[in-house]
């Protein structure tokens, strides 16, 4: 799976700026998940089991927030807009994760 393949996630079709973020996010280099993965909360411990895309999106908040606490530029609005994409198509997943 590419990121700029990305059209629909469980049958909802992706807004034009939804499929822009993906798009964005695959020109830094992110290389997408090609298998459903398990992730902790790391202060809950609660564990969801994610579609590769969640997966792929997961891993780029977290690396993103990361870096912001050890004093690493990175976009706080592209940060922002991969959140709020995650809570629009997995929210239960995102209150487990990393609300």
């Amino acid at each position: 799976m590419k990121l700029t393949e990305v059209t629909e996630i469980d049958g909802k079709k992706l807004s034009k700026s939804e499929v822009k973020l993906l798009k964005k996010i695959d020109t830094l280099g992110v290389i997408p998940a090609t298998l459903e993965g398990i992730r902790q909360n790391p202060y809950s411990g609660v564990q969801r089991k994610l579609c590769p895309l969640a997966v792929t999106l997961y891993d780029f908040i977290i690396i993103q927030y990361n870096a912001g606490n050890v004093g690493k530029l990175f976009s706080v609005s592209l940060w922002d807009n991969c959140r709020y994409m995650f809570l629009k198509y997995w929210p239960d997943d995102y209150y487990d994760l990393i609300d």
